[in-house]
């Protein structure tokens, strides 16, 4: 891999850039880039280094100032690597705006000077927690309503675009290794990881590995018919026959319809129904529901809203005389779909509603063109999509080492801080986990003698 060399600066509104070029040949340009979009963000001109061949530089942004970057971010999410949907701009920019300020990212950009803009070409973008102080480790964005942590990488540029990444984080912070949380094991990114980090000796820890179901397509641009006979036959012989029962007595209590609310004006309805029927379920109770939480609630129908104008959006719904059994939130990225959320009718509750609601979906999707696979975005081991959907996905989360031990001044004793780092984010992990089931035990005991 060619050398490359880093150089920075800041500015008082925090936007700070760090420019990779070959080395050595670079000259510096004091002057202000006056041919900048009217479209980004705020701020002056900066001192900037380049080279006689294309250049690669990071840049450092706020959440606040990536309002300014749409367009550019938008047109990566078409070139990426791997999509994310959950770095789709329609959605990470709504929920980055209802969520509390402290927990805001800033974001790692990556630019290709030669590029259709004043800025380049953006190639790489990162959301990320930098620690402030001492060897707390640099970790990627992480939200309760995010199921993937991929980095967008340029599918062309994308090897280049990831190691500035690492390469600026190594440089400009004392953390010894990078956290992502729910990465496809077996994806073009960590594909890419994987190779690249073998060619430098970077090291790679993978902790909390786990599966989630998903629904495989048989090819992108073609639709597949699936028979739910077929996509169940995982289960017993005596379940397919009482799912089949419930059917025939969910149809007895009306005339029985699945809709699918695709327009930006079916989808502002639909997006309403949802959350007041999960609301009034268990989660209501619980305090879960999308509705307990103003926040989250102004960040659902803002996301739904934005996403369904681009037609990356969609909610669908199971009903009994136009009253929902069971609906079900679906965003898209790529060529492939997200069963984001999903809440039934407890009404019907006796009558398997989510299963009745899985099961049609699945038809649904099948039917969809341009699909490779639909992730169900649930947790491991779940009690109804898992007995639904046979294929699975691999995930897990990603301790990236910062300083690969086949870098120049690279000392073992680095190297064995990447290893402490491993030990420490292992412990915290147990730590937590214990937490929550005492948690979890307090207050179902509370529940049970009060």
């Amino acid at each position: 891999m060619r050398s490359i060399s880093i150089q920075s600066f800041a500015n008082p509104a925090r936007r700070e850039r760090w420019f990779v070029a070959p080395a050595p040949e670079q000259r510096i340009i004091d002057e202000e880039r006056s041919s900048r979009d009217s479209s980004g963000p705020d701020g002056a001109g900066a001192q900037h280094y380049c080279a006689p061949q294309v250049a690669i530089h990071v840049e450092r942004v706020t959440a606040r100032a990536m309002l300014g970057f749409q367009p550019a971010w938008s047109d990566l999410l078409t070139r990426a690597l791997e999509p994310n949907v959950f770095l789709d701009p329609a959605f990470a920019l709504p929920l980055l705006q209802h969520v509390r300020f402290e927990t805001r990212p800033d974001f790692l950009l990556v630019w290709e000077d030669d590029g259709p803009t004043s800025f380049g070409r953006l190639v790489g973008l990162l959301p990320i927690h930098l620690p402030q102080s001492g060897w707390r480790l640099a970790r990627g964005f992480h939200h309760q309503q995010v199921t993937l942590g991929t980095p967008l990488l340029d599918s062309l540029r994308g090897a280049e675009a990831l190691e500035a990444m690492l390469s600026w984080i190594a440089d400009n912070h004392r953390s010894p290794a990078l956290v992502l949380s729910e990465v496809p094991v077996d994806g073009p990114f960590c594909g890419l990881l994987r190779a690249q980090s073998a060619s430098l000796g970077r090291a790679i820890a993978m902790l909390d590995g786990r599966e989630r179901a998903i629904l495989m397509h048989a090819e992108p641009n073609l639709s597949l018919t699936v028979d739910p006979s077929v996509v169940v036959a995982i289960q017993s012989a005596k379940r397919r026959k009482e799912l089949r029962r419930q059917r025939r007595r969910l149809g007895e209590s009306g005339r029985l319809t699945y809709h699918s609310a695709r327009t930006p004006t079916e989808i502002r309805r639909a997006a309403e129904r949802f959350m007041a029927l999960e609301a009034g379920g268990w989660k209501g109770r619980r305090g879960s529901a999308l509705l307990a939480d103003p926040t989250l609630a102004t960040f659902t129908r803002t996301m739904t809203r934005l996403m369904g104008y681009e037609a990356r959006c969609r909610i669908d719904s199971l009903e009994v005389d136009g009253v929902p059994v069971a609906m079900g939130i679906l965003v898209m990225a790529g060529t492939r779909a997200h069963f984001w959320k999903t809440t039934y009718n407890e009404r019907f509750a006796s009558l398997s509603p989510g299963v009745q609601f899985a099961l049609d979906l699945t038809q649904v999707q099948g039917k969809e063109s341009g699909f490779s696979l639909t992730d169900s975005c649930a947790v491991p081991d779940h009690p109804m999509i898992d007995r639904i959907w046979p294929d699975r996905m691999a995930v897990a989360d990603l301790l990236i080492e910062l300083r690969p031990t086949k870098s120049a001044g690279v000392t073992d004793k680095t190297s064995r801080s990447f290893s402490r780092a491993v030990q420490a984010e292992t412990i915290r992990r147990r730590l937590r986990a214990l937490a929550k089931r005492a948690l979890k035990a307090a207050v179902q005991w509370r529940r049970r003698w009060h």
